[in-house]
């Protein structure tokens, strides 16, 4: 009875940190702790506004379900004494609300009254009225500076993060996230990384969730430049663990790193052999998708498209099997297989947004697949005759990220509709891209160009006009994305033993790029930068991250690679920035605050970083 009046006093004096201070106290905030499926309702008292509301001015609230990502605005009207708005959680991804109010006079005027604080939080509860798992997580990471509403304070960040484990003391993430944390604060001292390193071998004699809590132990380790220790433990789990994640995660890098395809082929075979269970199964089938287009073996593309097509259950295999029935288009080959592999896709994306609420970035994500996949199932279409469809759906695709290979085949389907004005304008979009497509596009327009008996004078002039218009789409569409957000600071050694800390770098717009020597996607992109070094290596400056073990790695893939750029040392920023994986870029302002951000390798990432960086730089036009 003793240990249950004690758990009971305990759990009294943590639930009120449920809503917390920042939630909302007194006539600013919510009723009640939301709860998924709810209404939470929110509350101002007009008399906390210095010199009250003007006649007109009405409040508006803003909701971040998520931040950095854009707020809704919803009005607020007024009831006994008080201005309220309801907002209904329904997105059970969500793990804490952030919110703030605005005025608007009848002008259209915007104002932030003075309340005390930019930015109130209240994490998501659930029936029992606890917490639910990272809520506090996703609180504490609001204090690293990821939005301008709310500046950094470690402090309590690292109080957010106590307090999830508290509530959750089996989430692993958050353990890393207060070790960054703690070790950030104290600028990474001898006496906090003995600390924290007291606490890792804690985690790991509790013995609870033994892979979970080794993963963390490993890149906690890794962190704090314990590469010893990181391996040895990871050695020791594989041992122990031949058939677990940790060994599957391990092994499937590595594989990802041999050149020749023959080689890659069979090691995935194996791989997928060994480990069928594995997280990493469905990306290895990509894999092997990816390898055999690289051969240009047809019978294989076919066995291995089939392989992913009873696999493919995620985005990773949707984009496979997209691929795959793009080179069978392209080709001309395996009609029905290609129209299966895009059909499936596309069920696959449609499961997706029907599943997910997510991230600004994942519904961006989720939207550029769609035009994609579109693009390719139209083509296929194309290819089978289907001219009807085929229109529908590349009509649909190029309404999204502009695609020179949409525009062209978008082209080719109208003209055997018979439509050739359209055609004409699309060839002429696709012709504005450079390339292969783009010279295709250009033959193509100039045939019908021809066939419509008009005057060849005039071509060029109808070629510039598209060009222009796909200039200037591509421009609205990237610069009218941005979500603005305060770029962490850090402070990390060079290659060279130097050191460089990012605020010192204030007045200069910096390209920061996150990289590793075993990534192929990141040597790719370090290609793209040294070129794009070349147009604006005056202009601004070039950072690069590299997240190799240690210092000798990293010297050894510089040379190897001729990599010029500027190469730093990493020290805990993948939890800073939030990564999560390789390479990243971040396109950061002379104030400091990041602009762009891209995970992952594309082919036009070069062309997207030349309209953002021009715009930084004030230059008016591409």
């Amino acid at each position: 009875m003793k240990s249950i009046i004690r758990f009971a006093l305990v759990f009294a004096a943590l639930v009120p940190a449920c809503i917390g201070a920042d939630s909302g106290s007194g006539a600013a905030g919510i009723d009640a702790p939301p709860r998924y499926g709810e209404n939470v309702s929110f509350r101002l008292d007009p008399a906390l506004i210095p010199d009250g509301l003007a006649e007109g001015e009405t409040p508006v609230l803003q909701v971040f379900p998520r931040l950095p990502d854009p707020p809704f605005e919803i009005s607020m009207t007024p009831a006994t004494g008080l201005w309220r708005a309801w907002y209904s959680l329904k997105d059970t991804s969500i793990k804490a609300l952030f919110f703030t109010f605005e005025t608007v006079d009848s002008a259209g005027t915007r104002t932030r009254p003075d309340l005390g604080q930019d930015l109130y939080d209240a994490p998501v509860v659930d029936a029992a009225g606890r917490p639910v798992f990272g809520a506090y997580e996703t609180i504490g990471i609001s204090y690293t500076g990821i939005s301008s509403l709310r500046p950094e304070d470690l402090d309590k960040a690292i109080e957010a993060f106590r307090r999830e484990l508290r509530f959750h003391p089996d989430n692993y993430s958050v353990r890393l996230l207060l070790a960054s944390a703690r070790l950030k604060k104290s600028g990474f001292d001898e006496g906090t990384r003995r600390s924290v390193e007291s606490e890792i071998d804690s985690v790991l004699a509790a013995g609870k969730d033994r892979e979970s809590a080794i993963r963390f132990a490993v890149s906690a380790f890794r962190m704090m430049g314990r590469t010893e220790k990181a391996e040895a433990l990871e050695k020791t789990q594989i041992q122990r663990d031949p058939k677990g994640d940790l060994a599957a995660r391990k092994r499937f890098t590595q594989i990802l790193g041999i050149e020749d395809a023959d080689e890659r082929i069979k090691s995935l075979e194996r791989f997928v052999a060994d480990f069928p269970g594995s997280s990493f199964a469905e990306p290895a089938l990509v894999q092997i998708v990816s390898a055999v287009i690289e051969k240009g073996d047809g019978r294989a593309m076919a066995a291995a498209g089939d392989r992913l097509l009873r696999g493919a259950a995620t985005l990773t295999g949707a984009h496979g099997l997209a691929g795959l029935a793009g080179v069978f288009a392209d080709l001309g080959i395996e009609p029905d297989r290609a129209l299966s592999c895009a059909g499936r896709a596309m069920e696959i994306l449609a499961s997706e947004k029907t599943a997910s609420g997510g991230s600004a970035e994942a519904a961006e994500e989720r939207e550029e697949a769609e035009s994609r996949f579109r693009a390719v199932l139209g083509w296929v279409h194309v290819q089978r005759g289907e001219i009807v469809p085929a229109v529908a759906e590349l009509q649909q695709a190029v309404k999204g990220p502009l695609q020179g290979k949409a525009f062209y085949h978008l082209g080719i389907a109208l003209e055997k509709a018979g439509r050739r004005e359209d055609a004409l304008v699309q060839y002429g979009r696709a012709a504005a891209f450079s390339g292969a497509v783009g010279d295709a596009a250009y033959a193509a327009f100039r045939a019908l160009w021809k066939n419509t008996g008009r005057d060849t004078l005039l071509a060029d002039a109808s070629l510039d006009e598209q060009a222009r218009w796909v200039e200037n789409a591509s421009r609205e569409r990237i610069l009218g994305r941005r979500s603005v957000r305060p770029a962490p600071d850090f402070l990390l050694e060079d290659a060279r033993g130097g050191r460089v800390r990012l605020s010192d770098q204030r007045g200069n717009v910096v390209l920061l790029c996150f990289w590793a020597s075993w990534s192929q996607s990141s040597m790719k992109l370090m290609e793209e930068l040294d070129a794009l070094a070349g147009q604006y290596g005056r202009s601004i400056l070039f950072l690069t991250v590299a997240m190799d073990r240690n210092k000798t790695d990293v010297r050894s893939a510089a040379r190897k690679n001729s990599i010029v750029l500027p190469v730093l040392l990493n020290s805990g920023l993948e939890q800073t920035y939030r990564l999560s994986g390789v390479p990243a870029l971040f396109l950061i302002d002379r104030d400091g605050r990041i602009h762009f951000s891209h995970m992952g390798f594309r082919r036009d990432i070069n062309s997207i970083l030349a309209v953002e960086i021009d715009d930084l730089l004030g230059a008016t036009a591409l």
